[in-house]
């Protein structure tokens, strides 16, 4: 299986919104993913 990673900055103080906005899936996203041939992914948030 082929690994991909995309990394990115957030702005500093916004920490606790980016996990807000990631603790909930949307409902169809799985099944999107899935069907765009995404099999397992994961997110990391790095600390500084």
């Amino acid at each position: 299986m082929q690994r991909i990673a995309f990394t990115m900055r957030i702005k500093p103080g916004t920490e606790e919104e980016y996990r807000r906005r990631h603790r909930q899936v949307w409902p169809e996203l799985p099944a999107d993913l899935k069907r765009a041939g995404c099999q397992n992914y994961s997110l990391y948030l790095r600390g500084p």
